[in-house]
């Protein structure tokens, strides 16, 4: 069984060093431990992030990792029993849990790299006020959300979030 612990590799695309260091490959798979937050298991909100991490690992070091999949192991910093009792469907179960994802192939991450770097090498050039706005998911940021209160006086906690600002105020309106 080949096992690799923490080892750093690089390689220059389109002139630049590109460099990284994996947690674990165990069998020819990377995997890699994130300490996060339930609400990252439940919402799959950095699962691209962790696939386009594991794909450039194994573009990095295509000779131990060659499996088409990585295991992502959470660890949980909020984890509760009682919800996780209360809320099986969704709320993990163990503190610790894994989720397997796909990787993409090496010339697939490659592309995706030269291009992550051609979009850098642009802006560089540009002056401040012209540089493009991160997206929503460079930000990690989710679709907006319109809170419910009960007690308009208070509002210190929503008893419901909607995804459509029509609904939202529709609610308000029927509860004044």
């Amino acid at each position: 069984i080949y096992i690799y612990v923490e080892m750093r590799s690089s390689k220059i695309i389109d002139g630049v060093n590109i460099s990284g260091k994996f947690d674990f490959v165990e069998q020819a798979r990377v995997k890699d431990a994130k300490t996060t937050k339930v609400y990252s298991w439940i919402k799959g909100s950095s699962e691209s992030r962790y696939m386009m991490q594991g794909s450039m690992y194994r573009m990095l070091n295509p000779d131990i990792i060659r499996d088409d999949y990585m295991d992502v192991m959470y660890i949980f910093t909020d984890w509760n029993e009682f919800k996780a009792k209360a809320d099986p469907k969704s709320y993990p179960q163990k503190r610790a849990m894994t989720r397997t994802l796909k990787l993409l192939s090496i010339p697939e991450t490659e592309k995706w790299v030269s291009q992550q770097l051609s979009r850098i090498k642009v802006a560089t050039a540009l002056p401040q006020e012209k540089l493009p706005l991160c997206t929503p998911d460079e930000l990690w940021m989710d679709a907006p959300q319109w809170a419910f209160y009960k007690d308009k006086t208070k509002m210190t906690r929503a008893t419901k979030l909607f995804d459509d600002e029509a609904e939202a105020n529709r609610a308000h309106s029927t509860h004044g």
